[in-house]
């Protein structure tokens, strides 16, 4: 039987043209529609790819000089048009956009950031649609690490409770927002070694009054802030405006402590930053 010889020769020459085809760009210019997204982003090392954000990115510090697209909320639908992305990230909340910036040919990436869970497969997501899936590996890596090192360990969890930060208070607190046990702060309450001191399963933000309060009882209240700096005086006046519920015990033992940073409410890598900061606190008597 004679070989197939134009056969062998019509697959080998396939496979050569495949080979030598060039592989697809990964793509160059994004426009981020969430500071989580951004923050992860350039805690990739690839803040080089963004053209714009939203007015209220800010981190790493390079975006802040960037082209902004609007608010988190109502980003110009128009601007990133004019801008010809390659891709778009954004989160579920922006599908509405998403789906008019498809129609127009753009692509678009959604990522949920609600759990840590989120985030890390995000952090991996947006490293491997660059091209550069390594990066993505050691950032997680080196997070987890972080995690080891900042988490404190007791024979019972200290129950607190992880306060939203509030305008300067007047003369004492009357209600507060604090963090439930859904979302990566509940989560991240927990890597640093604390239980928290709210037990219902529902809502995500609880608002509590003073009896609402007085019902959780916590052993710590932590104040968290969005802001980088904070001065000894701004603490000590909203210690001052807890002292009306003196008969809460974290009051009465003054243990009313603040975190504060621009991303803390952010789902993004600087989670560690709380992380770290609660394990401090945590590890004070």
């Amino acid at each position: 039987m004679k070989p197939n010889v134009y056969g062998s020769l019509s697959g080998g020459l396939a496979v050569c043209l495949f080979l030598c085809l060039p592989l697809a760009a990964a793509p160059s210019r994004w426009i981020s529609l969430a500071p989580s997204l951004t923050e992860t982003i350039g805690a990739l090392g690839l803040e080089d790819r963004l053209i714009a954000v939203t007015d209220y990115c800010v981190d790493p510090d390079s975006v802040k000089k960037l082209p902004k697209i609007g608010g988190y909320l109502d980003p110009s639908l128009e601007v990133i048009v004019a801008m010809k992305p390659d891709l778009v990230w954004g989160l579920p909340e922006h599908e509405k956009l998403a789906g008019s910036l498809r129609q127009l040919g753009i692509k678009v990436a959604l990522r949920e950031q609600y759990t840590l869970a989120n985030m890390r497969a995000t952090i991996q997501a947006i490293a491997d649609r660059a091209g550069e899936p390594e990066r993505g590996r050691q950032l997680l890596a080196k997070l987890q690490q972080q995690e080891k090192a900042a988490r404190r360990r007791f024979m019972v969890p200290p129950r607190l409770l992880l306060v939203l930060g509030y305008d300067a208070p007047g003369e004492a607190v009357h209600e507060v927002f604090a963090v439930g046990r859904e979302g990566f702060l509940h989560e991240v309450l927990s890597l640093a070694g604390a239980e928290n001191a709210y037990q219902p399963p529902k809502p995500c933000f609880p608002k509590l009054d003073a009896e609402g309060l007085t019902a959780v009882d916590p052993e710590r209240i932590v104040i968290l802030f969005p802001h980088d700096t904070m001065s000894e005086d701004q603490k000590q006046r909203y210690r001052e405006a807890w002292r009306q519920l003196s008969f809460l015990r974290a009051v009465k033992e003054n243990r009313i402590d603040f975190i504060n940073h621009s991303a803390v409410f952010q789902p993004g890598p600087a989670y560690i930053k709380t992380v770290e900061a609660l394990g401090e606190i945590l590890s004070q008597p």
